[in-house]
């Protein structure tokens, strides 16, 4: 039922489900919106990506580390011994063909084995036992990397879980790229710290050699049982893992195991449950930083927004001259280079919202010409989690399509416009309901 709800409010208000049977520990849902976010990083929405684009800049000018401490908040609860973490948490099934209880919004933090150097990202696992637990991390070549590491050296593999981390946290451990890995060394802490205004607090994980968030909600550590592979239905065999970010099942596959070796929490912690698609914009705001940032490298002047929603991108782009044309396809295959999970760009006129999904799609489809205005990038590195990209090794097809007027044609394309009126004097409550769905 909480998938369910949060699934159905999607993109509505932050969801708290204070009565969760079983559990006197609330759940929390749906919690970013990219105006939610925009506000928590003192900004409009539509100069989040800008002021992104600087906290880059800014960590790349003076690095700030984040700092240990000797305690925290996540370290008020602390539970070494009888750990069931289906008893002890309020770990939710997403749908009835899932093969475990599911943990979809984990922040991981691990190092590699011998270098000892940090990385961290999002992934979500599935709870196989009462301390046995497999992670979803297809496509996380660096912890791959890390993880086989260990197990050549016949090592544990040491993860920390962090559920409820602060937005500084969460938008850094989702950024990637070349503009974010400019940064250099520990890229995305150093991050952290930066979006968080002072060196970002982290506290030492009771059982492994790890740092996490001091202000966590709860953290769950966890290593691997060396050489040790099992299908991570063995216990349900569905054949499902759980729901993915594209919206697809994800299918059971032999991957690592893992055993929880202690629990720490705040004494009155809130859970935080994304059920397949994780709340896109906390993924999203970087991404669009990103894109936006390689766009204005090449036309700077001319780029006046960028929306990225999951592997689509639109781009406004405001042409002064004739000369502007055919400068989009350059800002299209820089966006298409810019992130991994773009797959999709469209580069559009300065009146098309770039936010509006339908607003993109009638510029492509009374405006693109398809015969000279499309740019295909066959077998490009992208989103390992679409079905097609699986099976060919995280290898997908890129597109790009220019959907701007040219310069000399804008009066061809003049859009229609009607007397200002404020309809709900006339029909009260009608800007409320979402007529357009129906």
């Amino acid at each position: 039922e909480l998938a369910a709800i949060a699934e159905k409010a999607y993109g509505g208000p932050a969801l708290v489900f204070e009565n969760v049977k079983g559990f006197s520990i609330p759940v929390v849902s749906n919690l970013f919106s990219k105006g939610r976010l925009a506000r928590l990083f003192d900004t409009r929405p539509e100069d989040l990506p800008e002021r992104l684009i600087q906290a880059v800049r800014g960590t790349i000018r003076n690095p700030m580390p984040p700092q240990v401490v000797a305690t925290g908040p996540c370290k008020e609860v602390v539970i070494r011994d009888g750990i069931d973490l289906n008893a002890l948490l309020p770990i939710p099934w997403a749908t009835s063909r899932d093969c475990g209880n599911y943990l979809g919004a984990s922040l991981i933090i691990c190092k590699e084995p011998e270098t000892g150097e940090r990385i961290m990202f999002w992934a979500r696992g599935t709870v196989r036992s009462p301390e046995k637990l497999h992670l979803g991390v297809v496509g996380t070549r660096r912890f791959v990397g890390f993880y086989r590491k260990a197990e050549a050296l016949k090592l544990p593999f040491e993860v920390a879980l962090c559920l409820g981390v602060d937005p500084a946290w969460g938008v850094a451990a989702a950024a990637h790229g070349p503009f974010i890995e400019s940064i250099g060394g520990e890229y995305k802490f150093l991050l952290a710290s930066t979006l968080a205004g002072r060196p970002a607090e982290m506290v030492a994980c009771e059982t492994l050699d790890l740092e996490v968030p001091a202000n966590a909600e709860i953290v769950i550590e966890i290593e691997s049982y060396p050489g040790l592979r099992e299908r991570d239905d063995s216990d349900n065999p569905t054949g499902i893992l759980g729901p993915l970010a594209t919206g697809y099942y994800a299918p059971s596959a032999k991957t690592p195991v893992y055993r929880v070796k202690a629990v720490t929490h705040r004494r009155d912690p809130l859970y935080y449950a994304a059920f397949g698609r994780p709340d896109y914009p906390i993924v999203n705001v970087m991404q669009e930083a990103s894109v936006l940032n390689a766009a204005r490298g090449v036309a700077h002047k001319q780029v006046q927004a960028v929306c990225h929603r999951h592997v689509m991108t639109a781009i406004q782009f405001k042409k002064e001259s004739s000369v502007d044309d055919g400068v989009p396809k350059n800002v299209l295959m820089a966006a298409l280079g810019a992130d991994r999970d773009c797959h999709f760009a469209v580069v559009v006129d300065e009146d098309i919202d770039v936010n509006d999904t339908w607003a993109v799609v009638y510029a492509i489809m009374t405006r693109a010409r398809l015969d000279k205005g499309v740019i295909m990038v066959p077998q490009a590195r992208g989103h390992a989690n679409i079905p097609v990209a699986r099976e060919q090794g995280g290898l997908v097809d890129k597109v790009g399509i220019d959907a701007t007027i040219p310069f000399g044609m804008k009066g061809a394309f003049e859009r229609v416009k009607y007397a200002d009126v404020d309809i709900s004097k006339l029909l009260p409550g009608f800007a409320e309901r979402p007529w357009f769905e129906h």
